[in-house]
């Protein structure tokens, strides 16, 4: 939706215009020659809109905008935009709105959301393994194992979990506890060393790099634990049996691990195992060993969650997986990544500006020490405003502080460049567009393209708003 036609200044800072669109449409003409990249995306330019501007489109059809999935404003005037954040915060159902300015070397992004759930986050926490709580047959199986009678060749192939699960066993033979003390810990790993019976065995120099997960208890971790702790997770079911506070498939799936954590203290096992020193029938086995367990527990969880959803008073339809209203790979991928759930919570657009917050903490970077990008945005929310750049300066500010007068004319001066908008429009895909797998932007983003830096580096100045 954009209500301007390509200008000659479009067509020479956008090389996805042509000089034959001048007087053209620019959304109409945006839209053809994007589509040209990618012929399974279909674009659409509203003409009936783009006649007008966009404020008039949220006076008269607010509908046409909350429609959408997504909305993403760029350089849009700071009452417009003001309108349209209030308007999309007015209601839960309506889409998040990603805020995106680009002036010169500067540009930045912030993601206006109330609330998104986050199952594959990319956590760098690696499932338990349950090495200090190994299932039936893992025990057995390691219990089985006879090491000192074993070919060498085998002896230097067996996976590095058999070999702790084992050495931990016989650990606890003496007092039932696991080492607990950094004595008690060294101990152990020279307990595992001792198994060798050649200097070079791999997979239990492996052994001895993992043994933390041996005495690492498994439990549910801390975030999880708040998320257990949440009003909509607590709140799933009112007092009637009916959807409560959180009825949406995410706190069903949560509400139901809650439940399973209840019962047994940990997260559901995962099925995948990470590479290990192992010779290839081993590793499937052991392989095949955590799937036929996940998939026991999978279960379990899966009749948690049936009972959970029949609550609710929903009914299989067709299409449905094992659960009404849930599809089987939903949950498998819930439960697969059930020790880094995340669910990220915002502010309207506006009710806490980053960029006020930037210039009373942070007015230079503190690495290049060069002013904050947010500092030097005010000119940008000026133009936006006015609908011209600010010209006049004293003569005792420009000698006072000269650099930092030469970066806000030039910010004033520049048109935007080809590398300002396609860099923070690959950032903005990261963190609008790929969040339910990942988890990498969720607040205020900045960056300057003459350092390649950006605050995200610098916790400090991130603000969820």
């Amino acid at each position: 939706m954009d209500h301007r036609s390509v200008s000659s200044e479009d067509v020479g800072n956008n090389f996805f215009l042509e000089y034959s669109s001048i007087g053209k449409p620019r959304a109409e003409e945006a839209i053809r020659l994007l589509s040209e990249l990618n012929d399974s995306v279909e674009g659409v330019a509203n003409t009936s809109v783009t006649s007008i501007r966009p404020e008039k489109v949220l006076e008269k059809d607010p509908a046409y905008i909350t429609g959408f999935t997504l909305v993403i404003a760029h350089n849009l005037p700071d009452g417009p935009l003001r309108k349209l954040a209030s308007l999309l915060w007015s209601n839960v159902a309506h889409p998040p709105l990603v805020v995106v300015r680009t002036a010169g070397f500067l540009a930045d992004f912030t993601i206006q959301l109330h609330e998104h759930a986050v199952v594959d986050s990319h956590s760098e926490t690696a499932p338990s393994l349950r090495i200090d709580k190994p299932f039936p047959e893992l025990l057995e199986h390691s219990l089985s194992l006879d090491f000192p009678a074993m070919d060498p060749t085998d002896h230097g192939h067996v996976p590095y979990i058999y070999i702790l699960v084992r050495a931990m066993h016989d650990w606890k033979a003496h007092d039932g506890n696991p080492p607990t003390s950094y004595s008690e810990k060294q101990a152990f790993k020279a307990q595992v060393t001792a198994m060798k019976v050649k200097v070079d065995e791999e997979n239990f120099d492996e052994a001895v790099a993992q043994a933390y997960r041996a005495w690492t208890l498994t439990g549910v971790p801390r975030d999880i634990q708040a998320l257990f702790a949440d009003e909509k997770c607590t709140g799933y079911l009112n007092a009637a049996g009916n959807g409560g506070i959180g009825t949406s498939q995410f706190w069903a799936l949560l509400r139901a691990l809650h439940l399973f954590t209840a019962a047994r203290g940990y997260l559901p096992l995962a099925a995948s195992i990470p590479d290990m020193k192992a010779d290839t029938k081993q590793y499937i086995g052991l392989q095949a060993m955590y799937k036929r367990q996940a998939d026991a527990e999978r279960k379990e969880y899966i009749g948690l969650l049936r009972e959970v959803v029949a609550q609710t008073g929903q009914r299989h339809v067709e299409g449905d997986g094992e659960v009404p209203g849930i599809s089987d790979d939903a949950i498998v991928e819930f439960v697969k990544n059930a020790h880094g759930l995340k669910v990220l919570r915002g502010q309207e657009w506006g009710a806490l500006r980053p960029d006020a917050i930037a210039a009373s903490q942070f007015l230079h970077h503190p690495i290049t020490d060069i002013p904050n990008p947010w500092t030097l945005s005010r000119p940008l929310d000026f133009s936006f405003q006015s609908n011209r750049y600010s010209s006049r300066f004293s003569v005792a500010l420009m000698y006072a502080d000269r650099a930092t007068l030469r970066i806000c004319y030039h910010l004033c001066t520049l048109v935007e460049l080809h590398l300002d908008p396609h860099t923070v429009g690959g950032y903005w895909d990261l963190g609008s567009m790929r969040t339910p797998r990942n988890c990498d932007v969720h607040s205020t983003w900045e960056y300057s393209v003459s350092t390649r830096l950006s605050p995200t580096h610098f916790p400090a100045f991130l603000r969820f708003v």
